[in-house]
């Protein structure tokens, strides 16, 4: 599905790759893969704070930031299923 471009390949958490890491190896093997499979659509997440513009084929967009109100829902959702998570993660904010 790759080689015909069927793919839309998400990468995350570029910001989280570890000081111990080869950074400049993990860009260049991110950019090859992306030249490789350029007929595929790509999404990379990272924290601003962590970006340098490294990938010059990505158009670059900057998420806002949430209000109060939209954290908790946030929150809320992500811990649908353990509701005193959730109460304990939006207290632990404020």
């Amino acid at each position: 599905m790759l080689r015909q471009g069927n793919c839309l390949v998400l990468f995350d958490g570029l910001d989280e790759v570890s000081q111990e890491a080869n950074l400049d190896g993990i860009i260049r093997d991110i950019r090859d893969f992306t030249d490789k499979y350029s007929d595929n659509q790509f999404v990379m997440s990272c924290r601003v704070a962590a970006y340098n513009h490294w990938f010059e084929r990505f158009t670059d967009v900057e998420m806002a930031d949430f209000d109060e109100k939209q954290i908790e829902t946030f929150v809320k959702n992500w811990f649908r299923s353990e509701p005193k998570t959730a109460d304990e993660c939006i207290t632990l904010k404020r």
